[in-house]
Parts: C-alpha cells; sequence; structure tokens
C-alpha cells in the first residue's frame, strides 16, 4: 500500500547505545527512512530522561542536549 509507514518504537537502550556509541550507525539511514514512523510513549521518554541522566552518562548527556533530544522525539 503506497504512502503506508511502518511503526518503530525503538527501547531506551537502544536510544543510548545509537547516540554514546558507533554500535549502531546502521540506524541512522533506518530511522530517517521515509517510509519509518518513530513511536514514542510518555513513559519510554520518561525512562530516557531518567537513564541519560545518571551520573556514568554525564560526559555524553548535558542538559541541553537532552532538551534537543526531546524536542526530536515529540515531532
Amino acid at each position: 500500500m503506497p504512502g503506508k509507514k511502518t511503526k518503530l518504537i525503538l527501547d531506551t537502550n537502544i536510544w543510548i547505545s545509537f547516540i554514546i556509541s558507533d554500535r549502531l550507525k546502521y540506524l541512522d539511514n533506518t530511522i530517517l527512512r521515509a517510509d519509518i514512523q518513530l513511536l514514542f510513549s510518555e513513559e519510554l521518554i520518561e525512562e530516557f530522561i531518567i537513564v541519560s541522566r545518571r551520573a556514568k552518562f554525564a560526559e555524553f548527556f548535558k542538559d541541553k542536549d537532552i532538551e534537543k533530544l526531546l524536542r526530536l522525539f515529540r515531532i
């Protein structure tokens, strides 16, 4: 069916790994495809905020960076 998008939900662990490492670089092309629709629940977003603010991720996630990502998630 033309115009139909594949809905995709990514777990918080996948997002964190994608952002802080090169191991999931292949996701760049996948999540930017026109036929993909990313879905986020409020629970997933809340979990991402909690995890990204953990001390062990402090070097990767500054508050301003988290805010930018949250704006992207809510598009």
